[in-house]
């Protein structure tokens, strides 16, 4: 016996894929940053290609902040 339950296994495997969300958005989010003040971008296009992400607002459950991220990051693939 591990000792741990396969419901604290879960539990853990969420939090691990919570945590790597975060980082990625936080990558994501730098990379961006980098390549808006290294490029100019026409007036037109800056508002149909770019993909905003709201800052993770601490009233969702982790559920719901993984997939506004995963939807962001769909959202990028597609442009």
């Amino acid at each position: 016996s591990r000792g741990i339950s396969r419901e604290d296994d879960s539990k853990i495997a969420f939090t691990r894929a919570a945590e790597t969300a975060k980082l990625l958005q936080h990558e994501c989010a730098l990379l961006l940053e980098l390549y808006r003040k290294r490029e100019h971008f026409p007036a037109e296009v800056a508002d149909g290609t770019q993909v905003s992400v709201p800052l993770p607002s601490s009233q969702l459950d982790t559920g719901s902040k993984l997939w506004r991220l995963h939807s962001a990051l769909l959202q990028c693939r597609a442009l």
